[in-house]
């Protein structure tokens, strides 16, 4: 969450934030969303609220929004919002010598 740019849509329960999604553009036209809920308030649907939102202010940006989903329980999430699977992403990490 600290590169997006965007607005921060969150929900509070009491005085706790318990889910905040937003975004950062990138190449000027995709929005990358970061969406992250506490563990102890998630199957809420409070991902759903705050990607919701999200997700329509990218779009009223003009940008595609982009979802990497590694976690199954976040690609169903992607999926359910309506964006479409496109492929995957492999990331390494070596060291230097």
């Amino acid at each position: 969450m600290q590169d997006v740019v965007s607005p921060v849509f969150i929900v509070w329960e009491d005085t706790r934030v318990v889910a905040a999604c937003g975004y950062r553009p990138w190449r000027g036209t995709l929005a990358h969303l970061s969406v992250l809920v506490d563990p102890l308030y998630r199957r809420r649907g409070h991902a759903r609220t705050v990607a919701r939102a999200a997700l329509a202010h990218a779009r009223n940006a003009g940008l595609l929004p982009q979802w990497r989903a590694r976690p199954l329980a976040s690609k169903r999430l992607a999926v359910s919002l309506g964006l479409t699977p496109l492929g995957s992403q492999v990331s390494a990490l070596f060291d230097r010598p």
